[in-house]
């Protein structure tokens, strides 16, 4: 214990003395708290900034609704699953994305905007 007081004791004599050495280490550790304190504040806010901009941009929202199959064939996707999907919210144009068998047998996609 008693090492541990005359360490401090002369710790402090050596601050008095080098006023500054000791001086520029305290303006060394200031400057760079405040600095990772600006960086991080910095980031917070850009991250909340990019979240708002996400939130105001509606059009990022996408449903995709695919055909399907039943026992009785291929479900195509009617005017009437478009008008249930505009239910849910606002819809400006809704893109079809539908599927075809051909009576030959090959299949083939279709994609499209409502007109």
């Amino acid at each position: 214990m008693n090492g541990l007081i005359e360490e401090f004791a002369m710790a402090i004599r050596q601050l008095r003395l080098k006023k500054l050495r000791t001086l520029l280490i305290l303006l060394g550790i200031a400057i760079g708290v405040a600095t990772v304190v600006a960086v991080v504040s910095f980031g917070e806010d850009l991250r909340i900034n990019a979240i708002e901009e996400i939130q105001k941009s509606r059009d990022l929202t996408l449903i995709e609704v695919s055909p399907g199959l039943r026992e009785d064939g291929l479900v195509l996707i009617s005017d009437s699953k478009v008008e249930d999907i505009k239910e849910y919210g606002e819809v400006a144009c809704p893109y079809v994305k539908d599927a075809y068998v051909s009576p030959s047998g090959s299949y083939f996609e279709l994609f499209g905007v409502q007109g």
